[in-house]
């Protein structure tokens, strides 16, 4: 077995301290586009929703008036 010199050590810490930061920098953006699809969503739940509500309204006045 060799035996691993500082500079190796240090080419390894530097090499797995790009790994995370890579690995970071791409769960960051993941984490964006979640955020943004949950947004879209809650946006189109609000919206038919809304429809809903409207459409029930819609029907209730005419049998109403």
């Amino acid at each position: 077995m060799t035996k691993l010199t500082i500079a190796d050590t240090n080419a390894k810490i530097a090499e797995t301290n790009a790994k995370i930061e890579k690995h970071e920098a791409v769960c960051a953006e993941r984490w964006r586009e979640t955020v943004y699809r949950t947004k879209r969503l809650e946006l189109l739940i609000l919206a038919t929703l809304f429809s809903i509500i409207v459409g029930m309204a819609s029907i209730l006045s005419k049998q109403v008036f």
